[in-house]
């Protein structure tokens, strides 16, 4: 097989109520785009230290920041700018599709 010309991690990797995500991602194939929708614990490692372009697409990322507690919260929230600097370091762009602005 040969190399993907880009490689797409999608965060969330589904959504469960709403077919919006795969409509968006499966013509990319046709374009030789990789689409990884695995969960975001083995794909944002695979993302940091992968090879190639890369581009890692947000649409929700509460579940890895909210959490009941607030000090809990505002921790992960502080990991993940860290995550997403991280990405930046390493070549990977960025794309953040703001949903349900109203």
């Amino acid at each position: 097989m040969s190399q993907p010309a880009l490689t797409v991690y999608s965060l969330p990797p589904q959504l469960p109520t709403n077919p919006y995500l795969d409509r968006l991602y499966a013509p990319m194939a046709a374009y030789a785009v990789l689409v990884r929708r695995g969960r975001p614990r083995a794909e944002l490692p695979h993302a940091l230290l992968g090879a190639g372009p890369r581009i890692l697409h947000l649409h929700f990322f509460d579940e890895l920041t909210q959490h009941p507690n607030a000090t809990q919260a505002a921790a992960r929230s502080i990991a993940f700018l860290a995550l997403l600097a991280a990405l930046r370091a390493r070549g990977v762009r960025q794309v953040w599709t703001a949903h349900n602005l109203q």
